[in-house]
């Protein structure tokens, strides 16, 4: 139960069975090396002598085993110089390292007052195994965060090196063809709520268990690497999830508000586009209007001449007859067709055709 239920899925460290007999004649398929080297740039926990000091100290988990360094008192870039290797049976995991600040020595410690007092978590570092290259050593400073009640803060940097080997290869390839998790958890699923409460007994054992050892682990330090309070409503967290959610649904509405817009008539360029019934235009005043023999209006087309009244074409000879006058440059003319007035032409003809004011 321990080694599946006391971390959540997404940063679980071990992946086999509660059960040893069920695992312990397969062979590791790898080694996880990690080597904790210093700490340097700490935030200043207490003043001594007036000065700022800081007692540190490391707590490295990977499946069921957890190892935890020396407190290095009074010191803001302490040297911690452990080596540690655990066997691997599955890539999937994840190795977490943890700085803790040393609540408990000191003239106003746990140990000397008699009060509780927390240990003051520093900075978390989690490493996935899966995206490290077999055999290659991974050297960094990496950055310790803590979030506090003004935001997240930086606490320092931890120097850390990694190096995963693979013993067997085949062994390595295998795993992507078996189930993440055991059987069981495929043939008789547990509810979330059930699985919240398998997590909290898991870590209350464990917390009793390593509380201890030489030197002891708290209570609080267990939860922090377990993630026990992962699951609980946050501000913070709830306000991430909602400006995501809005980010991940913004195109939605912005083609909902052009729908909206387009509906009302907010957005003529779109709204004429699409098919839109468009208005009349007016006829200006004084503008001639052509009249074929059968009644049908039209609007009458002037060339270089003067509007109005004085814009007078010539006579028709006929309904499909040739439009004549005494210029040379007269033009033709059938059934409903648009007369043109000659440049400087201004003789009145015998049938003028009737002018709409």
């Amino acid at each position: 139960m321990t080694g599946v239920a006391s971390s959540s899925s997404g940063i679980v460290s071990s992946l086999n069975p509660a059960a040893r007999e069920l695992w312990c004649h397969r062979p590791p398929i790898g080694l996880i090396e990690l080597g904790i080297h210093n700490a340097f740039g700490l935030s200043s926990m207490r003043t001594r002598d007036g000065r700022g000091s800081c007692d540190a100290y490391c707590v490295a988990k990977y499946g069921v085993k957890w190892f935890r360094t020396q407190t290095v008192i009074d010191s803001l870039a302490p040297r911690f110089h452990q080596q540690r290797f655990w066997g691997v049976h599955d890539h999937c995991t994840v190795l977490t390292v943890v700085v803790f600040h040393n609540c408990q020595i000191g003239e106003k410690g746990g140990l000397m007052s008699g009060d509780p007092v927390k240990d003051i978590l520093l900075g978390k570092v989690r490493i996935w195994l899966s995206t490290l290259e077999t055999g290659r050593i991974y050297t960094h400073a990496y950055p310790l965060i803590s979030l506090h009640g003004g935001g997240i803060k930086k606490m320092g940097e931890l120097q850390l090196a990694v190096r995963f080997s693979s013993t067997s290869t085949l062994g390595l390839l295998q795993t992507y063809a078996q189930p993440h998790l055991p059987p069981m958890h495929y043939h008789c699923p547990l509810s979330i709520v059930h699985q919240e409460t398998l997590r909290r007994e898991a870590v209350a054992l464990i917390a009793h268990r390593l509380g201890r050892m030489d030197p002891p682990l708290r209570r609080e330090c267990v939860e922090h690497l377990c993630e026990a309070h992962s699951h609980r409503w946050s501000m913070r967290r709830s306000k991430a999830h909602f400006f995501r959610l809005m980010a991940a649904l913004a195109p939605l509405f912005a083609a909902l508000r052009w729908f909206v817009d387009i509906c009302h008539w907010k957005n003529p360029a779109l709204a004429s586009s699409s098919g839109a019934p468009r208005r009349r235009r007016r006829t200006p005043r004084g503008t001639a209007v052509e009249v074929d023999d059968d009644g049908n209006g039209g609007r009458l087309g002037v060339r270089g001449g003067r509007g109005g009244e004085d814009a007078r074409p010539q006579a028709a000879g006929g309904v499909d007859g040739d439009v004549g006058g005494a210029h040379p440059r007269g033009v033709r003319a059938g059934r409903g067709a648009r007369l043109e007035v000659a440049e400087g032409e201004e003789k009145v003809p015998d049938a003028a055709v009737p002018v709409v004011r």
